[in-house]
């Protein structure tokens, strides 16, 4: 008898979903608060409305003189430096907004110091390197913390978190303007490439990162930035990949290879993000909407974009443009037969 076996072969496709909320509970244990002094009250109160109107005075000479007066007393205190941080990313936006050449211009001229993405990412890497991630992962990884301080301890590292999370933010979304220049053939802004002191350090702290090959990088080639550039080159002696390029052998870089550079740095904030919060949270789903447009992701853009809080009407522009970049014409142009509805320019009288 002769047996005949028929193989068939079936697709199977995997969608893998969010991960599950950790929903935890920490037993807080009450303590009997000790009154600070009155004048320690007002030296604090004092202190905090000066930090509240850098940002209000943004980057004009009364606000950066502020930040520099205030930088003499309180140096280690990170609110003082993210307050910088937030004017400095303000005033780039509203440069950025600015229609009326001869009105952007004026505007220029009344701020102290240029903003520019490098400045932006400095700032954030002083912020950054004065809080130690190790410190902050082992007390949110301890189940129960039986301290008879414990709630007061809990108070200053979510306020470290968030300041953390908030530079991590900023830093890359500036990093990520950077390769948009790049990809442009534009000049980098007033010195170029981003030196930082505070790289060897962050470096340390992601070498875990080095050995893994998975992560983000496995970007499609026709989507990547890499693509727009041809000129290939060595590295310069002494520089390894994800590392700052310092001024003096910026020259000796070519683009293709500072992209790399960039791309290095931007993944490693993104594995630092990861580890204390989820993507969609509202201080780093722009830097995730970034992330994912850089690494042609563009589903997961929409995914993001969708659950960002914000200007509706910005929000439903964003998805048409992410819509096209995917090639979802039947999708861009239901959205836009929409926005006339969802967004009329005048009601009809009664």
């Amino acid at each position: 008898n002769i047996c005949i076996i028929f193989q068939e072969v079936y697709p199977v496709r995997f969608i893998v979903g969010d991960a599950p909320k950790k929903h935890t509970t920490t037993p807080v244990v009450k303590e009997k608060e000790q009154k600070k002094p009155e004048e320690a009250e007002l030296h604090d109160a004092v202190r905090d409305l000066k930090i509240s109107w850098i940002t209000k005075f943004g980057l004009r000479p009364e606000g950066v003189s502020l930040y520099q007066e205030l930088c003499k007393s309180y140096e280690d205190h990170l609110p003082l430096h993210l307050a910088h941080l937030n004017s400095m990313v303000s005033s780039l936006k509203e440069q950025k907004e600015k229609t009326d050449l001869k009105n952007a211009k004026e505007e220029v001229e009344k701020l102290e110091e240029p903003v520019t993405p490098k400045a932006i990412i400095s700032q954030a890497d002083k912020i950054i390197s004065s809080v130690s991630e190790t410190e902050l992962l082992a007390f949110f990884g301890t189940k129960h913390d039986m301290r008879h301080d414990a709630s007061k301890i809990r108070s200053s590292m979510e306020k470290q978190r968030a300041i953390l999370l908030e530079a991590l933010n900023h830093k890359g979304c500036s990093l990520i303007k950077l390769l948009s220049l790049l990809k442009e053939g534009k000049p980098l802004p007033s010195g170029g490439y981003p030196s930082s002191t505070q790289e060897e350090s962050r470096s340390e702290r992601f070498s875990h990162t080095s050995s893994s090959k998975q992560s983000f990088q496995d970007v499609p080639s026709e989507t990547s930035l890499e693509s727009s550039v041809t000129e290939v080159t060595t590295r310069p002696q002494g520089v390894q990949a994800g590392e700052s390029i310092e001024n003096d052998s910026f020259d000796s870089v070519t683009p293709r290879l500072l992209i790399k550079d960039v791309l290095a740095q931007v993944d490693l904030i993104m594995h630092s993000i990861v580890k204390f919060t989820e993507l969609h949270d509202p201080k780093v789903i722009q830097f995730a909407i970034e992330h994912a447009k850089v690494m042609g992701q563009y589903a997961r853009a929409i995914r993001f974009v969708k659950k960002q809080e914000g200007n509706a009407k910005e929000q439903e522009l964003h998805m048409i443009e992410l819509y096209e970049r995917l090639g979802w014409t039947h999708a861009a142009a239901a959205v836009k037969s929409a926005m006339p509805i969802k967004f009329p320019p005048s009601y009809q009288p009664f």
